[in-house]
């Protein structure tokens, strides 16, 4: 792929994978649009994070996910990619998870699958997350400025965890003091 091409898939493809990822993450964990209430919403909704953590980490650790001729990856950003593979190191055994358990309990059927009520059915949605924004923050520290788009760059920089709540600003009453508050967090280590 060109330059342009290579710059154009990240304004569509990776824009849409991390914003995809992130909200279904921010409606697992805080539950803001009452999807734990309805199951078959609540199960697309888990089926689609899962998805979307698996195309990142297959776009920031190919090496590990068998890619295929036309996958691009983040390899494709960058100039000297022992350097990035370096920087970014080995696959978290996180994202090994997610590869192994999105192939055998969600993209096919196989005996492997768990029983609902099994206590190892419940994905850790923060961890998955975590690992996914550190891998993709040191990406842009790598990528060649013209294959990724200025503002895909401002965008993943800024990506914040879907249980973090930006700062709230309270104008006092009877002054003209304005208090900062950090907004409420979520549980520091949900699954769902």
């Amino acid at each position: 792929m060109t330059d342009a091409e290579l710059r154009d898939f990240s304004l569509k493809h990776l824009h849409y994978e991390l914003w995809m990822l992130l909200e279904t993450a921010r409606r697992l964990l805080l539950d803001d649009q009452g999807v734990h209430r309805d199951l078959v919403v609540k199960n697309a909704v888990v089926e689609s994070f899962c998805i979307h953590a698996r195309a990142l980490a297959a776009f920031l650790y190919p090496e590990r996910f068998n890619p295929r001729t036309r996958d691009v990856s983040a390899t494709d950003y960058v100039t000297d990619t022992g350097k990035w593979q370096l920087a970014r190191g080995e696959t978290p055994e996180i994202l090994v998870v997610v590869r192994e358990r999105t192939g055998k309990e969600i993209a096919h059927l196989t005996t492997q699958r768990k029983e609902y009520g099994d206590p190892d059915e419940k994905w850790p949605t923060v961890e998955i997350v975590d690992a996914l924004l550190a891998a993709s923050k040191l990406f842009v520290q790598h990528a060649v400025p013209e294959r990724l788009a200025s503002s895909e760059v401002d965008y993943i920089k800024g990506l914040q965890r879907p249980m973090a709540k930006p700062e709230v600003e309270i104008y006092s009453v009877g002054s003209t003091e304005i208090i900062r508050m950090p907004g409420l967090r979520g549980p520091s280590s949900p699954s769902v």
